[in-house]
C-alpha cells in the first residue's frame, strides 16, 4: 500500500471502523482467512516488506472502452 507521509494506521483503522462498506468487506474476508488460535482476531492484517513494485510501461494510460464492461 502506497501512502502519504501523514498516513497513520491508527487513523485508517478509525476510518475503516466507521465505514459500513469496509465493515461488510471485513466480515466477508474473515470467512476466508485463518488466524492463529493464539492471535487476536483483529490482527488478520500485518505490515509486510515490499517485494515487488509494478512500474508503468507507458507515460500515457491506455484508453478503455467502457461499453465492453
Amino acid at each position: 500500500m502506497d501512502t502519504t507521509n501523514d498516513f497513520t494506521f491508527e487513523r485508517k483503522a478509525e476510518m475503516d471502523r466507521l465505514n459500513p462498506a469496509v465493515q461488510a468487506w471485513e466480515r466477508l474476508m474473515s470467512s476466508y482467512q485463518n488466524v492463529s488460535s493464539e492471535s487476536d482476531p483483529s490482527t488478520r492484517w500485518r505490515q509486510m516488506e515490499r517485494i515487488f513494485k509494478l512500474t508503468h510501461t507507458t507515460d500515457q494510460p491506455s484508453l478503455v472502452d467502457r461499453r465492453e464492461f
